[in-house]
């Protein structure tokens, strides 16, 4: 039997088991709230600031209040008490509570929620081996909508998405104009003739923490990259790809759709921007 986990609720420390929320909580209801997902290495937090930044950023947007509460204790508490030092880290902060129907009022208390999960048994396996990328049948992304940089609740198309597509495989949403927009549950980059690739947040796709790191990463190793909109004919046509996300880092895409990326294998791009992610990973929380 799993050990009973500990997760953050409100203030403080509970267990999963104990744990208790509202049933007029606005997030359960309207799917009226945010989350962030970071992971921690050897018990400390990765580009947590950047979280916390962007989660504040969309939560002033959503007019959600953010708990007066310290992040890093937060994490750190989290990890320790889940005996997890290498864990994926959900934080979800909701409106709370409010029994007026959808429209948001105030005032309403927030509700902050946050779980440690260890990381997946084949992460490992999959950075070295790449995985497959799968298009789907229909769009899931626009551009120009409100909404499409703020990584709310409202998480139905990835999960649609995910459910269409063979587990392990990453979906590929692409906006209603047939641009490549993201992944499921992560950013998409490739590369073609050594310049780097990837859709521009107009095409819908989240500014991902891990997407900034690795063009930062690319600007320092000299490797072009051009945001933009492009089809997914371009993605195809590539040497080598990859998904970013701060639980996978950089991983490698050797298939689309049944078919190979360049030579089907990860490439030396791909590998270059990795190890220099896990490097800033290193100078950052001490982990190897």
């Amino acid at each position: 039997m799993d050990a009973v986990r500990v997760c953050w609720l409100e203030e403080g420390l509970v267990s999963e088991t104990e744990a208790r929320v509202s049933a007029l909580d606005r997030g359960f209801l309207y799917g009226d709230g945010l989350f962030e997902t970071l992971r921690t290495y050897g018990g400390r937090p990765f580009l947590l600031a950047e979280h916390w930044a962007r989660l504040r950023t969309s939560a002033e947007f959503l007019g959600i209040e953010v708990p007066a509460v310290e992040p890093e204790t937060l994490v750190t508490r989290l990890v320790e008490a889940n005996r997890l030092p290498n864990a994926a880290v959900r934080i979800t902060l909701t409106r709370g509570p409010l029994p007026k129907g959808p429209r948001p009022g105030t005032p309403a208390t927030p509700t902050l929620f946050a779980q440690a999960r260890p990381l997946p048994s084949d992460l490992d396996q999959r950075t070295a081996q790449g995985i497959d990328a799968c298009r789907l049948p229909w769009p899931l992304r626009a551009r120009g909508l409100p909404l499409q940089g703020h990584k709310t609740l409202a998480y139905l198309p990835s999960v649609v998405a995910l459910g269409a597509v063979p587990e392990g495989a990453e979906p590929l949403l692409e906006t209603t104009e047939g641009h490549v927009s993201e992944g499921a549950t992560s950013n998409v980059f490739w590369v073609r003739v050594g310049r780097l690739f990837t859709p521009h947040t107009d095409a819908g796709c989240l500014p991902g923490v891990a997407r900034r790191l690795v063009l930062s990463l690319a600007e320092e190793l000299g490797v072009s990259a051009e945001p933009g909109l492009y089809p997914t004919a371009d993605l195809a046509a590539a040497d080598e790809a990859f998904v970013t996300s701060s639980v996978v880092e950089a991983l490698p895409l050797v298939r689309l759709d049944g078919e190979p990326i360049g030579a089907g294998a990860p490439g030396p791009v791909t590998r270059r921007l990795h190890a220099a992610y896990r490097e800033a990973v290193r100078r950052a929380t001490g982990s190897p």
